[in-house]
């Protein structure tokens, strides 16, 4: 699979696999992602290793979870969004641990505590994240399935000819 693979190759569609794809498309086509993915071989791995600056928990998210994450086309350059993932993970969970603490009120019971905001927007980010790294079904899915576009689409080739 390409780490190209559902992201967004120059600001149109997203890429998929090749092996995602079940549409028709050129041989010139097939050839320049076959291409690609062999590329993306070349991009170091992973690291199995956390980063040293994550807290405890965050690397204990990131020594779970990097075998499995290493199965889908996420290479070394994408462990800054790994990283965030981990991160917000751990701020998750501290601002619950407040709540269950605290409340998830202010003191005075006017307005929602910033452990509150800090857990939603923690959960935002986590499914962000999640969704950039092929972590949620649909993100994996979206890598196996073509949609529709790619199934129906024409090439130029199809639409003018040749051109001669």
């Amino acid at each position: 699979m390409s780490a190209n693979a559902g992201s967004n190759n120059g600001g149109g569609r997203k890429l998929k696999a090749i092996n995602g794809l079940n549409s028709h498309i050129s041989n010139a086509e097939k050839a320049q992602r076959e291409k690609a993915e062999k590329e993306m071989d070349k991009f170091p791995e992973l690291s199995d290793k956390p980063p040293a600056y994550l807290d405890s928990l965050a690397k204990r998210v990131w020594k779970e979870l990097a075998p499995q994450i290493k199965k889908l086309p996420i290479k070394d350059l994408d462990s800054g969004i790994f990283e965030q993932y981990c991160n917000f993970y751990q701020h998750y969970v501290d601002a619950e641990k407040d709540i269950k603490k605290n409340g998830f009120k202010t003191e005075d019971g006017s307005k929602l505590s910033p452990s509150f905001r800090v857990m939603k927007d923690s959960a935002d980010s986590m499914r962000k994240c999640a969704s950039e790294l092929g972590l949620t079904v649909d993100s994996r899915l979206r890598l196996l399935i073509p949609n529709k576009d790619d199934e129906n689409r024409e090439s130029l080739f199809d639409v003018f000819g040749s051109g001669k």
